[in-house]
């Protein structure tokens, strides 16, 4: 009764068992690692931010003094921060047409043009091309969603924190004037 006759020329399949789907705790992992990532990554891009912003402002006199242009110092400065106002706002429609990613490591490299300044006048342009790139990295980063509230608070509280740099650029640089060390 009701059982089942196999005939010779039949191949036998078995059905084979569903592996258990996924939990989605296994799935998120490597998207929440990901996400961590990123965010590690924007906030070194902060971190850049702050130091170009803060401590070559701190350090610019010594700076300024090498490069015997104490006159112009003022220049330096404005320009860093005048490109940085102007541009902040413009990198939004290139990042929507070319990418954010693109656009975002743009600026990045931009930043780091004013190291290679030997002289005054190139220190003011430097400066002027490095505030690009510091516009662009403060909207960039502000630009990536990451759709997560947690990670938004962190980066909120960043920039503060940052600022303990400025005072501890600015104690270095002071106290190695006052010991008479010239690196």
């Amino acid at each position: 009764m009701g059982a089942t006759t196999l005939v010779q020329d039949e191949p036998v399949t078995a059905t084979p068992a569903k592996a258990p789907p996924p939990s989605p705790a296994d799935a998120a992992g490597p998207a929440r690692r990901r996400v961590r990532l990123v965010f590690f990554a924007l906030m070194l891009a902060l971190l850049l931010a702050a130091l170009e912003q803060m401590i070559v402002a701190t350090a610019l006199p010594r700076i300024v003094g090498e490069l015997h242009g104490p006159d112009r110092m003022s220049w330096a400065i404005t320009a860093c921060l005048l490109t940085a106002t102007v541009t902040l706002p413009v990198y939004g429609k290139p990042g929507n047409l070319l990418g954010r990613k693109g656009v975002f490591q743009f600026a990045i490299v931009v930043s780091a043009l004013a190291g290679r300044a030997r002289t005054m006048d190139q220190l003011i342009a430097f400066r002027a091309v490095q505030g690009v790139g510091a516009g662009g990295l403060l909207t960039g980063v502000q630009a990536i969603d990451l759709s997560c509230g947690e990670y938004t608070v962190i980066a909120a509280g960043y920039p503060p924190a940052a600022s303990v740099l400025r005072v501890t650029g600015g104690g270095r640089t002071e106290h190695d004037l006052q010991l008479g060390h010239e690196d």
